[in-house]
């Protein structure tokens, strides 16, 4: 799932994170099409762990597609 765009609900970031887990969430795969910080602020704000956010907003796409950093 991709959280990117124009979905600025509040409580989205955490009822997803409820329903499918942190591993299968990441942020902005559209990036460069939009202005990502409203969507940003969505994920920082969300009343999940630390982790979960480090997990969505890049360790995911990491491991998703193997990279190295």
């Amino acid at each position: 799932m991709d959280l990117a765009g124009d979905v600025y609900t509040g409580g989205v970031v955490e009822a997803l994170v409820r329903e499918v887990g942190t591993d299968r969430i990441m942020f902005a795969s559209d990036m460069t099409w939009i202005d990502p910080r409203p969507q940003l602020g969505c994920i920082l704000d969300a009343d999940i762990s630390p982790e979960a956010k480090a997990k969505i907003l890049g360790e995911n796409v990491v491991r998703l597609f193997g990279l190295q950093i």
